[in-house]
């Protein structure tokens, strides 16, 4: 969620949001930019962009789909 009260607002919903049930705990990160899933969001003064995220670990590489391996690692590389 984006938030564009102040932080202690924010820190006190997120505190009583985290006693409504005992086994679902929010977590909360604060800054301009959010990676989620694979994007990463980006709120610059109240408009939101959206890119693609790539891990600092992720490598850039893609099995060829005419190479040797077993189709099974091919899925999901290119339609079939």
């Amino acid at each position: 969620m984006t938030w564009n009260e102040s932080e202690k607002e924010l820190k006190d919903l997120l505190d009583a949001a985290n006693t409504w049930h005992p086994n679902i705990k929010f977590d909360h990160k604060i800054g301009k930019s959010l990676p989620f899933l694979d994007d990463l969001l980006t709120n610059d003064n109240g408009i939101l962009t959206t890119s693609v995220y790539h891990k600092p670990t992720a490598e850039p590489y893609v099995i060829p789909f005419q190479g040797c391996q077993l189709l099974i690692f091919k899925w999901g590389t290119e339609d079939l």
